[in-house]
């Protein structure tokens, strides 16, 4: 559970980076949709709140700093690296929820607040390669 929280926060962290250098002529779009970041945020607040409350104590500094050094963005990226890293990371994410729910270590609760970022996961996936086929 603190690698998926490690991850969702980087994701956050990655979302709010791209967002705030977008430059390009899809810069509406783009920037639009680069507000993931504060779902995502929100996500992560409502996972940790959820492993502290199952015992799993997690510590929330060690968490983003460890989340901050996962975020490998060039400062030059153009766009479609931009996607191209935030693809992966969703990908990375929705991998890293598959294996904890195969694990069967999770209540039916917590399983459904998994479920539900790997639904919103794949949904800003599914937008990030409609937005790389359009580049």
């Amino acid at each position: 559970m603190i690698k998926l929280l490690t991850l969702l926060n980087a994701l956050s962290v990655a979302y709010n980076t791209a967002h705030h250098d977008t430059r390009n002529q899809a810069y509406f779009g783009d920037h639009e949709f680069l507000n993931a970041y504060s779902g995502v945020f929100t996500q992560f607040d409502l996972l940790i709140e959820r492993a502290d409350f199952l015992g799993l104590k997690p510590n929330q500094p060690e968490i983003t700093k460890d989340a901050a050094a996962m975020v490998n963005i060039p400062t030059d990226a153009k766009p479609e690296k931009l996607f191209a890293i935030l693809l992966s990371m969703e990908s990375g994410l929705c991998g890293q929820i598959e294996r904890i729910e195969k694990a069967g270590t999770c209540s039916c609760g917590t399983c459904k607040l998994l479920d539900d970022i790997a639904d919103a996961s794949e949904t800003r996936q599914g937008h990030i390669k409609r937005r790389l086929m359009v580049a």
